[in-house]
């Protein structure tokens, strides 16, 4: 089931092809952050909400084992392959099709989680907007779990340095779906805002039947770049409190250079 607010104005790149992709092939980590997520949530109580879900790569399998949980995402597409995902396992699950920064839900939640997402399709503006729009739909004694994965300086360096935008690769990653065609990625940066520490990606997908292309699609996605202090101080500003920050997967404090952060706030 799948509501819709009606309203985008994000800029994402996951869409048609690329929602396939994402569905077919992108499984890394999967299974150690669905058994990270069903560790975190093994005590606690009430409805779950999975902010940016996606294909439902965390949220089926996290139903699956009996959670209450629904998911949002701004993209149809990705909706649409959670929604199969979830039929195939015979489950009902409640999908709503919002920004995060305008999300507006008829419940509050006592856990939510955000995993992989952050910072990926708006600006700094509508980034600390969807924290605060996250905070007043968690109930009271609730928790907020999201990753985030931190850019350092030197990173941020580098895009500034570089002459954008960047020549398209001559070959991407090429791999063959479950029904015989092909997909092919290939992906470049076309803009770094220094002031803002927005970066601007195209991705190109096209389609394979045989050696013949017979589509092509062309998107951008905006990604705004975070070291995790960064993250840390804007839950604080969105209204978070008893922020903290652990190394990846572990129950271990993060230290500044850990590139993956979970954060746990309430």
């Amino acid at each position: 089931m799948i509501s819709k607010s009606g309203s985008r104005s994000i800029n994402t790149w996951h869409y048609g092809l690329v929602a396939r992709w994402w569905h077919e092939f992108n499984h890394e980590w999967e299974v150690e952050d669905i058994n990270y997520f069903l560790r975190m949530l093994a005590h606690r109580e009430g409805p779950v909400l999975d902010v940016g879900c996606g294909t439902g790569r965390l949220t089926v399998p996290l139903a699956d084992s009996g959670l209450d949980i629904e998911g949002t995402d701004v993209s149809a597409d990705m909706l649409y392959w959670a929604e199969e995902k979830a039929s195939t396992k015979k489950l009902r699950i409640k999908f709503h099709e919002q920004s995060t920064h305008k999300l507006v839900l008829p419940r509050n939640y006592q856990t939510i989680i955000m995993c992989g997402v952050f910072g990926v399709g708006g600006d700094r503006a509508t980034d600390l907007e969807g924290l605060r729009r996250i905070k007043s739909h968690l109930a009271p004694g609730g928790k907020f779990i999201m990753d985030h994965h931190a850019s350092d300086s030197e990173s941020q360096r580098s895009l500034a340095s570089r002459r954008l935008p960047q020549s398209w690769p001559e070959k991407g990653e090429r791999k063959r779906a479950a029904d015989g065609t092909e997909i092919e990625i290939k992906v470049r940066s076309v803009s770094f805002d220094v002031s803002s520490r927005c970066e601007t990606r195209q991705i190109m997908a096209l389609l394979y039947e045989g050696n013949a292309e017979t589509q092509r699609q062309i998107t951008h996605l905006t990604i705004c770049h975070y070291s995790w202090e960064d993250v840390e101080q804007l839950l604080g500003v969105a209204g978070f409190e008893n922020v903290v920050a652990t190394a990846g997967l572990t129950d271990s404090l993060a230290r500044a250079s850990d590139r993956r952060v979970m954060f746990h706030a309430s």
